[in-house]
């Protein structure tokens, strides 16, 4: 099966982690005005928003690799079933 979904989202997320990657460590102003971070900015200080940025980063950047890298937790399966298809589950019930 050639699937490209879980390349195109793991690379996405990538992306995604290092813009806000950027945005931790860069000299912007804008990022910290949404509405979030302004209040962590007020209250704690501008390291802290910081802080917030590199840990949505790092989250980000594990997810996107745990993703293209096709790790899953054991009990998910990579079956394709179609939509309109019942599950094994449901198909194995008996007929009175």
């Amino acid at each position: 099966m050639n699937s490209f979904d879980q390349p195109l989202v793991g690379s996405i997320a990538l992306l995604i982690a290092t813009a806000a990657a950027i945005v931790g460590v860069g000299p912007w102003d804008g990022p910290y005005r949404l509405r979030t971070f302004e209040t962590i900015d007020q209250r704690y200080g501008r390291r802290a928003a910081r802080l917030v940025w590199l840990a949505i980063a790092a989250v980000l950047m594990t997810m996107g690799l745990a993703i293209i890298s096709g790790w899953r937790p054991a009990y998910v399966s990579m079956k394709a079933h179609n939509f309109g298809e019942p599950h094994d589950s449901e198909k194995q019930v008996q007929k009175i």
